[in-house]
């Protein structure tokens, strides 16, 4: 039990940063060049720059405090009781690999929150939409002049067609991202979830020893829930802000409009119902709300069956 948790990071570890060396070559310079490309045309706001920043901070601030005291801590006691360097060098550099695999995590929700707050920029504009829809349906004699219909609709038109062509940019760019961490990310949850089990179990069954104290223990098992959560719910947030387009689309296509804007809300709201918006893992595992109550009973139901072979 004790050698579970050094095996584990270090083959997790090593199969994150050979896929992180080759997407990095074959895959980001690409993904990073069309973010680029886009932002020129459609730059981000100065609100969601800021929000940017406080959500890089706030993660690494988080990320430092539930990792490296607890990290350190057990470093000095591994040295002040064993006098080992041997051993203190391989637990450093097992908490160096943690620490990789904790930056992979970041970068992918920076990235993810990027694609967020294109998703609901989009989304604002269709807001915009649907408010000077409502506008225009309130008041009948907009409706009843064919001519005033087209002053007033056929811009908006346009306008969705380059929000069509905007939605898809960012539901390929999640595509992508999904590509370029799908294995980092499913070696990190799967990693996460096995230590949240074994870490249990052992405060459960286990007697302590010098250098793994409950203080420790608990440390640990505050930072897997939160990696894993936190992960999962930033992959769930951009998901759902791309498809509550949908639902913006159903609502403008409802009101009163001429057949050229509903034709075009037509081709819009297949183009999202034939895209994908999921973030995925080893092709099969779904991040969003429902892998984290799954993973609960999962776990409830391992950790019981654990204690009744014990």
């Amino acid at each position: 039990m004790v050698s579970m948790f050094p095996r584990a990071v270090a083959i997790a570890c090593t199969i994150s940063r050979i896929t992180v060396m080759y997407k990095n070559v074959s895959v980001m310079a690409k993904y990073k060049k069309k973010i680029k490309e886009y932002e020129v045309y459609y730059p981000i706001t100065v609100d969601k720059e800021n929000s940017r920043r406080f959500l890089i901070i706030a993660i690494v601030f988080l990320y430092s405090i539930l990792i490296l005291p607890f990290n350190v801590f057990r470093l000095f006691l591994i040295y002040y009781y064993y006098k080992n360097i041997k051993i203190l060098v391989f637990i450093l550099l097992m908490y160096i690999q943690n620490v990789s695999m904790s930056m992979t995590e970041i970068q992918f929700m920076v990235y993810c929150f990027g694609l967020y707050a294109k998703f609901q920029s989009i989304n604002e504009d269709m807001s915009t939409i649907k408010s000077k829809t409502i506008s225009i349906n309130r008041y009948p004699f907009v409706l009843k002049s064919e001519k005033r219909k087209r002053v007033e609709v056929y811009p908006s038109v346009r306008s969705i067609e380059l929000l069509k062509m905007r939605h898809q940019f960012v539901c390929e760019s999640v595509s992508d991202l999904n590509e370029i961490y799908s294995i980092q990310l499913g070696m990190s949850i799967s990693v996460l979830f096995i230590m949240l089990l074994f870490d249990i179990y052992e405060v459960v069954t286990s007697e302590l020893v010098k250098t793994k104290s409950l203080f420790l223990l608990y440390g640990w098992l505050t930072q897997y829930i939160f990696r894993f959560i936190v992960v999962i719910l930033m992959s769930h947030i951009t998901t759902k802000q791309g498809h509550r387009t949908k639902l913006l689309i159903t609502d403008i296509h409802n009101r009163n409009l001429d057949s050229r804007t509903k034709e075009e809300l037509r081709l819009f709201l297949n183009q999202v119902c034939n895209h994908s918006m999921e973030f995925t893992t080893f092709d099969f595992l779904t991040l969003n709300t429902h892998l984290i109550t799954s993973a609960i009973v999962a776990g409830t139901t391992y950790i019981v069956i654990l204690l009744q072979f014990r």
